[in-house]
């Protein structure tokens, strides 16, 4: 899998912000993908119970003609105490293209942190 994830790697952990996220492009699937950090008011009160403290949202997006069309959303809860996802952002990227039932092997550029 080639990208340009090196180039962002250093603003990733620097950004402070609970929210932040990334824009993707697949180049084979031809669609893009927005992930980013929730703010907690997706989390159900079953899921805090079984350990869940945060959410990564997950739109899978195409451009047509004029703008941008939703084709599929998902939201990935997990513990911020196990996972590296505010540090690691190969490991983020990678588990939000699974988690939208597209293949992490595939080839993906950065387009902008958001």
């Amino acid at each position: 899998m080639k990208n340009n994830i090196g180039a962002f790697k250093k603003k990733w952990i620097e950004n402070p912000s609970d929210e932040k996220g990334v824009l993707l492009y697949l180049l084979v699937s031809e669609v893009f993908i927005s992930a980013k950090f929730g703010i907690g008011e997706n989390l159900l009160k079953e899921d805090i119970t079984r350990g869940f403290d945060d959410y990564i949202y997950v739109r899978k997006l195409i451009f047509d003609e004029d703008e941008m069309v939703e084709l599929d959303t998902a939201q990935l809860d997990f513990s911020s105490e196990r996972e590296d996802y505010y540090l690691n952002l190969n490991h983020f990227c990678e588990e939000s293209i699974e988690m939208i039932r597209n293949s992490s092997e595939e080839e993906y550029w950065i387009l902008q942190m958001i």
